[in-house]
């Protein structure tokens, strides 16, 4: 494969994860613009390491970046996290690893408030793997916390939009609970 193939294969998997070029490259330990010229394949001849440790920011297997018929996941029979940097990883998968660097970077109330934003998609059984979720009383408490939120938001309506809108909100709610 060529350069501009390999940089594809690189940005493609990058925005497939959600993650920006400094993203990448706060975990590969080099600048965003070496990211970039990775990407764009205007690297004229690519380093090793740097490769295998954009593979692993990406979660892909190395090998799939320069051979076009080899596969895209990494053999994880015995080459865990773990087993590739154990010191940092404590069991986390590479999503995990991205989540919580981007979490730390937030202050005491951007952690909260993104705190707040998981628990609230844990109720959601679109993006939840447990079919409980939506039924526990942590997601109950969720629900009302929502509810607290939107109703404390309401200063500049008039008293019929006031009551529209608690209309509104308690209706969402009784079809969540109908839903169950």
């Amino acid at each position: 494969m060529d350069n501009k193939q390999i940089g594809i294969r690189i940005k493609n998997r990058r925005i497939e994860l959600g993650l920006t070029l400094q993203d990448v490259a706060n975990i590969v330990g080099v600048a965003s613009s070496t990211i970039q010229r990775y990407e764009s394949g205007h690297i004229s001849q690519y380093k090793l390491p740097v490769l295998e440790s954009i593979a692993k920011a990406i979660n892909v297997n190395p090998t799939w970046l320069v051979k076009k018929d080899a596969p895209m996941e990494i053999d994880t029979s015995d080459k865990t996290i773990d087993s590739l940097c154990p010191e940092k990883s404590n069991g986390l998968s590479n999503e995990e690893m991205i989540l919580l660097k981007n979490f730390n970077k937030l202050n005491a109330t951007g952690k909260k408030e993104a705190s707040k934003r998981v628990s609230e998609l844990t109720c959601i059984p679109m993006y939840s793997d447990s079919e409980l979720t939506a039924t526990t009383d942590k997601s109950e408490k969720i629900l009302e916390s929502m509810y607290d939120t939107i109703a404390a938001h309401d200063d500049d309506l008039t008293p019929d939009e006031k009551e529209e809108m608690n209309r509104r909100i308690l209706d969402k709610l009784n079809k969540l609970h109908k839903d169950k």
